[in-house]
């Protein structure tokens, strides 16, 4: 799924702002993205693939989760897919979801983002960000 988003950068903290869902990046993602300075209060693309979303437990920080609706549920046997409708310009999410399924259309979820896989690109070019040096 590609989200349109902007980074946020105060001091060493750096959030990725997908409409009104703000998820912190940690030190070790950030070590990896020494341009994101460069890309501070700019639009990005924020890229996530199905298996870096999983429906969140209860315990995950709240600057790690994406909250949306669930707008429909594929069910494939040994697992599931669901679409998931984000606050962010009716953008949709797909979470790969594995048994038992305990969803269903029109539900309210919270999604936990793998940080550390999140890609960023440039969201005139598709070009993947990096440092302007670079």
């Amino acid at each position: 799924s590609l989200i349109p988003g902007e980074l946020s950068v105060d001091g060493d903290v750096v959030e990725v702002l997908l409409g009104t869902d703000r998820i912190r990046l940690d030190a070790e993602t950030l070590e990896q993205m020494p341009w994101c300075r460069d890309w501070r209060g700019r639009p990005i693309t924020v890229g996530i693939r199905p298996e870096h979303l999983a429906p969140a437990k209860g315990s995950e920080p709240f600057a790690r989760t994406l909250h949306g609706r669930v707008a429909a549920v594929e069910d494939l046997g040994g697992a599931a897919i669901a679409t998931v409708s984000l606050g962010v310009r009716g953008v949709d999410v797909h979470v790969r979801v594995r048994p038992p399924v305990r969803m269903a259309a029109g539900d309210p979820i919270e999604l936990v983002v793998s940080v550390h896989r999140l890609r960023f690109f440039d969201p005139e070019t598709g070009a993947a960000l990096r440092s302007a040096g670079s």
